[in-house]
């Protein structure tokens, strides 16, 4: 037997006994050709990230996925390939999925804060010590950065707009906001019983937004996309309908994101971070906002997906949660990664790679994480993106 075959029947064997899943020589065949090992080394930097800039080099929007929000390795290794976007490939706006105007008190505030302050206008889960470490290198390079989501996410805004119109009338309403979001989330709640509630604090928004000053236009819009929000969460009180509720959000996001880049940072070249399911171009079940924006954005756009093979991962509530085995049932994304055997790899996923791989057309199993609201486990890997970085393992983040 070639030495090249015995490989590739060896690693069949170890693939069998290890996860209860064969693959074919074709699928080994394959993940031995184009699978790029990024040679990371044991703290999952230090890479060489050629093959992805390569990838990258003439787009002019890159969205980051991950999926799920809470692991070490994920946000060590992503914050060296900012880095080598930013120095070798002119990125030099990060837009990530927190409040906008969250992150707008941050940005206009970067050069005033503490590491701790940096981290506060994201939402829970990326408050940790790694992206301390990103944020620090953001505002030692004068990087820009904003939030793209229609949600809010600490309490960053309402203490600047709060000072900047030497008034608490704004941490009041914000109050309000936060108590009348329990009721919302709420699928128990009934529509009566909130709407007209909802409604007073609607106008008594539109009212701050209309005396903002007209070139305040980040102030602007985070007041408008709390209206947004308040409206079609009421919406879904009155109609229950989740998928509704899900792609608003999502093309909330994708529209704020729009408008940073045609209107505020029209020359810019950016990254967007934020979970797989959100930046994926493509979900069978959901409308999400990579689709919406690939409408606009199309070939100026490169999406990764971010996976892992084993560990664990801090959850939303901070707990460390352990990944679940491979699936015996069919083909797992953990199958791959254990195949690849790099610590960190990346594939370029083109029509090319489709035709002489057509098994990545076919769905692929992928636990451990959200993909859509019907709880499913399966996902069309090269419909949803176009590379995908995958490590061997993950670790908790560490909580700033």
């Amino acid at each position: 037997m070639k030495p090249a075959l015995l490989t590739f029947a060896l690693l069949l064997i170890i693939c069998q006994r290890s996860f209860g899943q064969t693959l074919t020589a074709e699928q080994a065949a394959f993940i031995s050709t184009h699978f790029v090992n990024l040679k990371a080394d044991e703290n999952y930097i230090n890479a060489d990230w050629e093959p992805v800039l390569s990838a990258i080099e003439n787009k002019r929007l890159v969205l980051i996925g991950e999926f799920n929000h809470g692991s070490k390795e994920i946000f060590t290794s992503r914050n060296e390939l900012i880095q080598q976007l930013h120095q070798k490939l002119g990125f030099d706006l990060i837009l990530f999925e927190s409040g906008l105007g969250e992150l707008e008190a941050v940005n206009l505030k970067m050069k005033e804060l503490n590491p701790f302050e940096l981290t506060q206008g994201f939402f829970g889960p990326w408050r940790t010590q790694e992206f301390g470490q990103l944020m620090k290198y953001i505002q030692q390079n004068d990087i820009q950065i904003s939030g793209f989501d229609v949600q809010r996410t600490g309490s960053t805004f309402t203490n600047y707009l709060s000072d900047k119109t030497d008034s608490d009338e704004f941490k009041e309403i914000e109050k309000e906001f936060i108590a009348l979001k329990s009721h919302l989330t709420n699928y128990r709640t009934v529509y009566d019983s909130i709407s007209t509630t909802t409604f007073q604090l609607i106008e008594r928004y539109e009212e701050i937004g209309n005396n903002l000053s007209f070139h305040d236009n980040f102030s602007k819009r985070a007041i408008a996309n709390r209206v947004n929000y308040l409206t079609y969460m009421l919406d879904f009180i009155k109609t229950k309908d989740w998928n509704k509720r899900w792609e608003e959000r999502d093309r909330a996001m994708a529209e704020n994101i729009k408008w940073i880049l045609n209107n505020q940072e029209p020359n810019q070249k950016a990254i967007v971070i934020a979970h797989n399911f959100h930046v994926s171009k493509y979900n069978e079940k959901e409308n999400v906002m990579g689709e919406f924006l690939k409408e606009d954005y199309k070939s100026e756009m490169f999406t990764i997906g971010v996976f892992a093979g084993k560990g664990a991962f801090a959850n939303n509530s901070g707990q460390a949660e352990p990944l679940s085995p491979p699936s015996v049932s069919g083909l797992d994304i953990k199958h791959i990664i254990a195949a690849d055997q790099g610590r960190l790899t990346f594939l370029n996923i083109n029509q090319d790679l489709d035709k002489t791989a057509p098994w990545l057309q076919d769905p692929l199993i992928v636990n451990d994480t959200f993909i859509d609201l019907s709880s499913s486990n399966e996902m069309f890997l090269s419909r949803c993106f176009d590379g995908v970085l995958l490590l061997d393992e993950i670790t908790p983040a560490e909580k700033r």
